[in-house]
């Protein structure tokens, strides 16, 4: 995913100094084996960038999400995977809400915090695009 996100970072003119922080958070962001506390921060900063960058994180945000739980972690940790979570799906909520002018994206989005993972995966495979007006 190294060089997708490199050619990513090419094609919008991103600076040398830009690159190199949007690739640190994906890479960040994609670890499963990162801490939740550099997830968070990494998180923080996306947040902070173009919509069109936290657009193209959403797949990683989402795999984030659908990710298997560890069972028997510190208490501590399951809260802060908790907040994770809670702060992945108000950046998925405000990105889409942001970039999107399709109210079926707008429902799926509100049953983020309705469903398992599991049940919001199925969702996501089973989602049907409306029809285009250019036939």
């Amino acid at each position: 995913m190294f060089l997708a996100d490199w050619y990513f970072c090419r094609t919008i003119h991103l600076s040398i100094k830009e690159t190199a922080n949007f690739i640190n958070v994906m890479l960040a962001l994609r670890d499963p084996d990162m801490p939740v506390e550099e997830k968070s921060g990494a998180l923080k900063q996306l947040c902070q960038m173009e919509p069109l960058n936290i657009a193209y994180a959403l797949p990683a945000l989402v795999d984030g999400l659908l990710a298997p739980r560890c069972r028997g972690k510190a208490q501590e940790e399951q809260a802060g995977q908790a907040a994770y979570a809670a702060a992945v799906k108000a950046c998925i909520r405000s990105t889409v809400r942001g970039l999107s002018r399709y109210d079926y994206l707008q429902t799926a989005i509100e049953d983020l915090d309705c469903v398992s993972y599991e049940q919001l995966a199925q969702y996501l495979r089973e989602l049907e695009f409306p029809p285009t007006d250019r036939e």
